[in-house]
């Protein structure tokens, strides 16, 4: 076994103590031998995750500055755009990364670098929302691919890919195939990448309990006394989980393009297609305990000025699909209550939103 071999089997392991200490060694190595290109594009992706996960601000600036300074003359042109989308990713700079994945594209000429394009051009499909795009590329990448990693990281990509396409169900299974691998292929850094993923699905789709146990293989997999990269973003999991487990009230949960809401007595409702609901929500919620008057809900939703031969139907209308979904009922009101001459969410519930968005070095696992 390589050294560069071994770097990847303890990132695969959580061991990123050992994994930094292999970096700085091989780093010095390759450097002092003057090693050819075949090796750094081995070693570089590895060191990135290890820089990125130890949070080594500092040796991490110093790599992706020596990617973005190679020239396009000096190195197998392919394997360098792929890193230097890489890095593009890194520093959320995507019109830089889709630029550099796609002449990667075009200079591929084994089929490893078709698949490092792809799975960067695939990333950015996801980044920008466009998941049909992202499922096929996924999808064919998982097919193709040879190496386990890939497949595992494409497994995980398909799902949010399909749960953006509210396919929820799909999506699980998607993630069962993934874990399945991590086991066989001994992988807990992206099992753990699974798990993360599933938590939020299940509570999307209101399966606390799936949750939960997810969350906790996630907590047997993450070494205890670890506060790396991933460390957060445990805990941002962590943190859906206990807002799921003691909402007493609407919890809005935006996340991979979906849209759910969970109203108090635990329904899950996925609002994705009815943003000018969604958008009534907001405006009901923004001033708790006071009521919202029929002319802010007109500036609001429909940008006209409030008119009662105009709007009044309009508002009674959208108020009342609300309440549909809502399962409330116009006679005895129990969310959204009329008060004067305007609308108000009930108080007696508590309303909050949460955003979860995926991060680059999420993504990224090559």
């Amino acid at each position: 076994m390589t050294q560069i071999e071994l770097l990847r089997l303890h990132c695969k392991l959580y061991d990123f103590v050992t994994a930094k200490e292999l970096v700085d060694k091989i780093f010095h190595e390759l450097k002092s031998t003057a090693a050819g290109w075949d090796q750094w594009i081995e070693f570089v992706p590895a060191a990135l995750r290890v820089f990125s996960e130890l949070k080594s601000t500092t040796q991490l600036e110093t790599l992706k500055t020596m990617i973005l300074g190679i020239g396009e003359d000096e190195s197998p042109q392919s394997s360098i755009w792929a890193l230097k989308g890489r890095v593009g990713m890194e520093n959320k700079n995507l019109p830089f990364a889709e630029s550099c994945f796609q002449k990667a594209l075009a200079s591929a000429t084994t089929a490893a670098e078709t698949e490092r394009a792809l799975y960067g051009i695939g990333i950015g499909h996801i980044f920008k929302g466009q998941s049909l795009d992202a499922k096929i590329i996924f999808s064919q990448l998982f097919q193709a691919t040879e190496d386990n990693e890939t497949k595992i990281a494409s497994l995980i990509l398909l799902s949010q890919a399909l749960n953006s396409l509210n396919d929820p169900v799909q999506a699980l299974s998607t993630l069962n195939q993934a874990k399945a691998l991590c086991k066989v292929d001994r992988n807990h850094y992206l099992w753990i990448s699974s798990l993360s993923a599933e938590v939020e699905i299940c509570l999307l789709m209101g399966q606390i309990e799936k949750a939960q146990a997810s969350l906790n293989l996630i907590e047997g997999l993450l070494p205890s006394d670890y506060r790396g990269a991933s460390h957060e973003k445990v805990q941002t999991v962590q943190t859906l989980m206990t807002r799921a487990l003691t909402n007493v009230g609407f919890e809005l949960v935006e996340s991979a393009g979906r849209i759910i809401l969970r109203t108090p007595d635990r329904q899950v409702l996925d609002l994705t297609t009815q943003p000018i609901l969604v958008l009534l929500l907001h405006i009901l919620s923004g001033q708790p305990r006071k009521c919202v008057s029929k002319e802010e809900i007109c500036q609001a939703l429909w940008s006209i000025p409030y008119h009662p031969f105009e709007a009044d139907n309009k508002i009674y209308v959208t108020i009342r699909r609300l309440r549909v979904a809502l399962g409330d009922q116009t006679e005895k009101p129990r969310y959204i209550l009329k008060k004067n001459d305007g609308y108000m969410l009930n108080p007696d519930y508590q309303f909050t939103s949460f955003q979860y968005k995926y991060f680059a070095s999420e993504l990224e696992s090559r």
